[in-house]
């Protein structure tokens, strides 16, 4: 089947390498989409020259947009405001899709057209090699409640909630309703990390959604994905950054979610803060520092039972050296 309601946006920086595997993914599918718009943005290396040559053969129409910005959700803005379907599938220049992706996700928003989002399991791979375990086995997405949708399950209910916690929904394996992630702002270009866990909180909010935890798409492995990892700081740091965002966004809207907002706040930094405890007291009176910056109400119980948990590990650490030297 071809040209279905749908286009794929994928952005690209610095993609030679990889791009025409993700492309080959998409020209694949069992149902092709109507276009694929790629959009290039600041690399240095042949990306825009590949994808170039690729669409004069490519089976699905290939729209190719240049810009001199740097950022993915500037590029996947861009995407979105140059697409004219009502179906926007996302997908990284360095990933794939499974050859069903597109056709499952068409066939649940057929027996749901009220759904906003679709979203699929993922599968790591390098070079030839895949892992075996898939991602969204092991989040919270399976114990929010929810009923059989054809191929998928449809939530119903708990979806916000649970991605204050930590986003499961790979941008790779994401098909959403244009209308409903217009509504939703699109992906915040103020955030470095986490941009793709805000987008989804808030396209959650516009409606129901359904996922599969069939393999739909694999995640390439790689030095550059590697090197975009965030230490522990900086990731608590966006990852409060996003929440706070999400808290201003329903201020004088949804008390409710606001509370749970204020809650998944506290919960985060207690997690930081007893990450930073397992390494000792000086990391912990640093995190403790930076905790309090954020104007977090914290009970000052945990923090005395974190702190002599970091004073039980600074002695077990210096225990351990000592007896290595020695």
């Amino acid at each position: 089947m071809f040209g279905a309601d749908i286009t794929v946006v994928i952005p690209a920086h610095n993609a030679e390498a990889f791009i025409t595997e993700a492309l080959d993914s998409i020209n694949n599918q069992t149902v092709l989409p109507h276009k694929v718009i790629v959009v290039e943005n600041a690399s240095k290396d042949e990306t825009y020259s590949c994808v170039d040559r690729y669409a004069l053969e490519s089976v699905v129409p290939i729209e190719l947009i240049h810009t001199d910005c740097a950022g993915v959700s500037n590029a996947r803005n861009i995407g979105f405001n140059f697409a004219d379907t009502r179906l926007i599938a996302l997908l990284d220049a360095d990933d794939v899709y499974m050859d069903d992706f597109i056709e499952k996700a068409i066939d649940t928003f057929v027996r749901d057209p009220e759904l906003v989002l679709f979203f699929g399991n993922r599968q790591a791979f390098s070079g030839n090699e895949w892992h075996e375990h898939g991602l969204l086995e092991n989040t919270r997405v399976i114990r929010l409640p929810g009923c059989k949708l054809g191929c998928a399950r449809k939530i119903t209910g708990g979806l916000f909630e649970a991605l204050l916690y930590g986003n499961f929904v790979s941008c790779s394996g994401a098909v959403v309703s244009r209308e409903a992630s217009f509504k939703a702002g699109l992906f915040p270009t103020n955030l470095r990390n986490s941009e793709d866990r805000f987008f989804f909180c808030m396209l959650a909010l516009q409606g129901d959604a359904a996922y599969t935890l069939s393999t739909t798409h694999g995640y390439r492995v790689n030095s550059e994905s590697a090197s975009r990892s965030a230490n522990a700081d900086l990731l608590f740091l966006q990852s409060d950054m996003v929440l706070l965002m999400l808290w201003a966004e329903l201020y004088q809207i949804d008390q409710r979610k606001i509370r749970k907002v204020t809650f998944a706040r506290q919960k985060m930094a207690y997690d930081y803060l007893y990450t930073s405890a397992e390494k000792g007291t000086s990391d912990f009176i640093k995190g403790v520092r930076l905790v309090k910056l954020l104007n977090l109400n914290l009970r000052w119980a945990k923090i005395v039972f974190l702190f002599a948990k970091s004073v039980k590990n600074t002695i077990e650490l210096n225990l351990s050296k000592s007896n290595f030297l020695s």
